[in-house]
């Protein structure tokens, strides 16, 4: 496990989108939190590169699923500050999280920062998708497979950055099967 999570350190300026650490950095990163004594997402939380710092944050989910909120709050407050919209909504994210777990703890971190806080931190996806829902009454609901007579498939302009993420995918098989031993 260390191993791997050297490895992956020392590849983050291959990093390109929110997917490749949402998916990833989770496992790797934050099941060494505890042990590290957060030094590795402290350093991470510091970085100038926004992968880097949405690692940080999201790493801190998986010590959030084991009822220690404490590095999701701390690295929550470094990244007040921080001007990247997707570093908002992974630090609103984790929020809700710590929520769903220890309302207390959440309210309380609001109370202090909320006036702070960009909206995109303190913004729900519920919100979002229950003014969809109301958008959406007026149109038509298709019953069945929908088939497209005309479209019989898609080319992009997107190749090498698909590929890459085929590559990441297919890497981070492989290093949870080498867990999994």
């Amino acid at each position: 496990r260390a191993t791997i999570l050297r490895d992956y350190l020392a590849n983050t300026r291959w990093v390109n989108n929110w997917d490749l650490v949402d998916a990833s950095a989770r496992e790797i990163v934050g099941a060494h939190i505890v042990e590290d004594r957060m030094r590795t997402i402290d350093a991470l939380a510091r970085s100038t590169s926004l992968w880097e710092r949405r690692i940080a944050m999201v790493a801190t989910h998986h010590e959030i699923l084991r009822d220690n909120h404490a590095p999701a709050l701390r690295i929550a407050e470094r990244l007040l500050d921080d001007t990247h919209d997707l570093i908002h909504k992974a630090v609103g994210w984790m929020l809700r999280e710590v929520g769903k777990r220890d309302l207390g703890q959440a309210e309380a971190f609001l109370a202090r920062h909320a006036h702070r806080m960009p909206r995109t931190m303190l913004r729900s996806p519920e919100v979002f998708f229950d003014r969809l829902e109301d958008d959406a009454r007026d149109l038509r609901t298709v019953v069945g497979e929908l088939y497209f007579e005309y479209h019989r498939g898609t080319y992009t302009s997107q190749a090498a950055l698909k590929r890459g993420n085929r590559r990441c995918e297919a890497a981070l098989h492989d290093a949870e099967a080498l867990c999994a031993i």
